[in-house]
């Protein structure tokens, strides 16, 4: 964890280079990109959950809810065992974050 001082000194270096009159535009771009950033990250995460309930194909033995989503959580490498299906979904998202 960064400490206070070291704070300080990125704050202080922040000003030296870019100047006080950049400071509020550089903010700007950077919730702009973070706003991109959590676009993009969603629009990923809604094609993986898409292209996985493409795949699931209706038959005499449809899977229940809980079935699919521990079937998902499997193929992301995570352990099923003693999980509710809200804790496998916390999981799965996380896991998709990362990536």
């Amino acid at each position: 964890m960064i400490s206070m001082p070291e704070i300080l000194i990125i704050v202080i270096f922040v000003v030296l280079l870019f100047g006080p009159n950049k400071i509020p535009e550089l903010a700007r771009s950077m919730g702009k990109f973070m706003g991109e950033f959590t676009r993009a990250q969603r629009e990923v995460e809604f094609g993986f959950r898409s292209q996985y309930q493409s795949t699931q194909s209706p038959g005499p033995k449809s899977h229940s809810k809980n079935e699919r989503i521990r079937e998902m959580a499997k193929s992301v490498d995570i352990i099923t065992e003693g999980k509710s299906d809200e804790e496998l979904l916390d999981e799965i998202e996380t896991k998709l974050k990362a990536k």
